[in-house]
């Protein structure tokens, strides 16, 4: 577990690039990580980006520019050429249509699934404001088929955020324990009954009765891509909660189709929990070559400083140096009640 927010900060933003990135089966371990860039990382940029530069939280500006980017990023043929001869392209496009094959609604696809990685940035700053997040989505044009698939992202997303929300504030059970990381999340977040909250459920049983992986993906009914991979990367991620690698080796071991968002989403939960530090050194020197995360570092640094409240980034008065400052949650680095101040006198 990390102590440190900026390290967390650092762990959620790349974990999931690392993460996703290593669930290509068919280059080598280097290969995938230098190489990669996500299809879903622009307009999770454009989101970022849109937060940095709004002075005063106005929803309905905000639902407007998310709208917006995703029409923008939506059309996966639209990519250029290098991405377009990508694995992930053709796993995205085979997947989709055996959805369409089989009569199943557009935005139950692959690629609609992976916005809640897009969202990353909304999560971080408003995730634990339900009520706003709500209104957020609600009036962003996310084109559901009905009411019901809306009422289902909006909750799959509360759910999803609450996790991160409390791996980054550092509430989520140390221990093994896969059913009170499921109970913390059911009870916490205070969404209704969905697929989700269903899947959940059948986690939490499955890890009491001793249920493998491959077991678990089984029981999981096959509607609803999104909440699948949610109710896997949990079980991935609570399984190890600690260990980084061993969580993402286990998420990348499942069908590709599955294997490309389970891997992703275990990474960001894995990273908010143990931090950039927490992700095994030579992964991240592979990804110090990859120019798609040399550039999510810059933004990780300006957002970070914005969550601080330090509005005008590029001042001087309010620099923050992630190498010399440190910060973590209240009562985190060093409880109050623990406080010891030694007088220069007994020196």
């Amino acid at each position: 577990m990390s102590y440190s927010t900026f390290d967390q900060f650092q762990g959620i933003w790349l974990g999931s690039i690392i993460g996703q990135a290593l669930a290509n089966k068919n280059l080598s371990e280097p290969s995938k990580i230098i190489n990669y860039q996500p299809s879903w990382l622009a307009a999770r940029d454009q989101i970022a980006e849109t937060l940095l530069e709004t002075e005063r939280l106005e929803v309905s500006y905000l639902a407007d520019q998310l709208a917006e980017i995703f029409k923008s990023t939506n059309n996966i043929d639209s990519q250029d050429g290098d991405w377009a001869n990508s694995w992930e392209f053709s796993l995205i496009k085979d997947f989709n249509q055996s959805f369409l094959d089989n009569g199943i609604a557009e935005n139950r696809s692959l690629e609609y699934s992976s916005k809640i990685l897009a969202m990353l940035p909304l999560i971080i700053f408003y995730g634990s404001d339900q009520n706003l997040f709500t209104e957020v989505i609600n009036q962003c044009n996310l084109k559901l088929a009905n009411s019901q698939e809306n009422t289902d992202y909006i909750e799959d997303i509360l759910s999803w955020g609450y996790l991160l929300t409390l791996a980054i504030n550092n509430r989520l059970s140390s221990d093994t324990n896969v059913s009170l990381i499921v109970r913390q999340i059911l009870t916490g977040a205070r969404v209704k009954q969905t697929s989700l909250t269903a899947k959940l459920n059948i986690v939490a049983e499955a890890w009491e009765q001793g249920i493998s992986l491959y077991q678990l993906r089984e029981l999981l009914p096959k509607d609803h891509i999104r909440s699948t991979v949610i109710a896997l990367s949990v079980y991935c991620f609570a399984t190890t909660p600690q260990d980084f690698r061993l969580s993402i080796k286990r998420a990348a071991s499942l069908e590709p189709q599955l294997a490309w968002l389970t891997t992703a989403l275990t990474g960001t939960v894995s990273g908010a929990y143990n931090g950039i530090a927490g992700i095994p050194r030579n992964w991240r020197a592979m990804a110090n070559h990859n120019l798609t995360y040399q550039s999510a570092n810059q933004t990780i640094v300006k957002l970070f400083q914005a969550w601080l409240g330090i509005y005008s980034v590029d001042s001087k008065q309010f620099l923050y140096n992630p190498e010399v400052h440190a910060v973590a949650p209240p009562k985190i680095i060093q409880p109050r009640s623990a406080l010891r101040i030694i007088s220069q006198k007994l020196f």
